[in-house]
């Protein structure tokens, strides 16, 4: 088990402890078809659907200095208790985590490589603030290779 506010740069599925966010991995590794990462128009909603209520979709703006959400699943909204989207992820009040939050995303866009983050809920409900739950970061890139969007999925109901 990760430590709180721990990241894992995941190069294997072997290291994704949450078969949920495992299966999601390797979707993402089969549509990168050896590149470094996939890009948006190789996943298909219709392959995804397991995954859509805890799937964040965002844009990256400014070199990977920023991103803007520009989809946000339901039951992300529904425990976070807030809609992100058209938010930039340096507008949102984060608490005591925002640089926490605003570095992770940045890594994946700078890099291109996956995490696994076991880390806090920010959330407006009090059922399920500070809850512990893993979540995996996933690069999309675009034709020159860059990181044009990153996909973030929640693992909500995290094996005991």
């Amino acid at each position: 088990m990760l430590s709180p506010l721990e990241w894992v740069e995941i190069t294997s599925s072997d290291q994704i402890g949450s078969e949920f966010l495992r299966g999601l991995y390797e979707y993402w590794e089969e549509k990168a078809a050896g590149r470094r990462c996939p890009a948006r128009s190789d996943l298909s909603p219709e392959d995804m659907l397991r995954w859509l209520g805890s799937i964040s979709l965002l844009d990256v703006i400014d070199d990977g200095d920023d991103m803007v959400y520009r989809l946000v699943g339901v039951d992300v909204v529904n425990v976070c208790g807030m809609e992100y989207r058209n938010k930039r992820v340096s507008e949102i009040d984060w608490g005591d985590r925002r640089d926490q939050i605003i570095e992770e995303y940045r890594y994946v866009a700078r890099t291109r490589r996956p995490l696994l983050v076991h880390s806090a809920l920010v959330s407006r409900d009090r059922l399920y603030h500070n809850r512990m739950v893993p979540k995996l970061m996933l690069p999309l890139g675009d034709e020159a290779g860059k990181a044009d969007k990153l996909m973030t999925c929640f693992e909500l109901n995290p094996e005991a």
